[in-house]
């Protein structure tokens, strides 16, 4: 049996995919993974599709000011699950999206669009009151109420969503993490790029190791809203320049950061 996975994008485009071959194509704005199961000993293309499961949110009701407000504010905690969280197939759902509600909520979920929604009553005008570590704490504790309640309605194997949450738990909630490293062409240094993505920004730093891995060199590149869509514009490609120079350079190619190490280590 020869799997495909169906995840839209700008174009068509083809990858391997688990030794096999992966297909994706355009299917608009929202972006659903499928599987296609191929029966190649009868030439059968059934159409079982399965979406997988990769997308997670808090949001609220209220003008558009405030549950902006509110999902940026929380995405730290749910792109923080999302990265981790293994891939899961569902019959129905790519997105799970949990709405803070001061009303009674409605039971049961609903699906938009393959969105599984459902309400959890929070007090969101306490979240945004409280300082930043509260809010993360405030945020996983919702999300993690919302996933108990889906698991119920689904009867879902919970094991990926509760290690998830608890391999959050474990880091703190804090949502750093490695973009991508390179070593110089001497390999006498290592260049990484971290993401520190918090409550109400998002850092992009450089660090340089020697080959011995201790930290020479750190600095802070960009400070961005907490939100995917605008710090990932920042991270096109991390290259040596030189032997001394590594260079991040966003995805448009207009802008550059570039740091001599030998004079970042001398102060210059």
């Amino acid at each position: 049996m020869q799997r495909g996975l169906l995840r839209p994008t700008s174009q068509i485009v083809q990858q391997r995919f688990n030794g096999n071959e992966a297909i994706q194509a355009n299917s608009g704005e929202m972006e659903i993974a499928y599987v296609f199961i191929i029966d190649l000993q009868i030439g059968d293309r059934r159409g079982c599709m399965m979406p997988i499961l990769k997308e997670f949110g808090l949001t609220t009701n209220g003008d558009r000011s405030l549950v902006r407000s509110f999902e940026l504010q929380t995405r730290c905690v749910t792109a923080h699950f999302e990265r981790i969280f293994p891939e899961f197939r569902t019959e129905s759902y790519w997105k799970v999206l949990v709405n803070c509600v001061s009303f009674d909520p409605r039971s049961g979920i609903r699906n938009l669009l393959g969105v599984c929604e459902l309400d959890l009553k929070a007090d969101v005008a306490e979240f945004l009151s409280r300082g930043n570590e509260e809010k993360k704490t405030w945020a996983y504790q919702r999300l993690r109420s919302g996933i108990h309640q889906l698991l119920v309605e689904t009867n879902w194997d919970p094991e990926p969503f509760l290690s998830t949450l608890e391999q959050l738990q474990d880091k703190g909630l804090k949502n750093v993490w490695i973009w991508k490293s390179k070593w110089s062409p001497s390999r006498q240094w290592r260049a990484e790029i971290e993401i520190d993505h918090d409550v109400d920004s998002c850092i992009i730093s450089l660090r340089i190791y020697d080959h011995a891995g201790v930290e020479i060199v750190r600095r802070q590149l960009v400070n961005e809203q907490p939100d995917e869509w605008a710090y990932s514009q920042h991270l096109g490609s991390l290259i040596w320049a030189s032997k001394n120079t590594v260079s991040l350079s966003n995805k448009q190619k207009t802008h550059h950061w570039s740091i001599n190490v030998l004079e970042a280590r001398s102060g210059l």
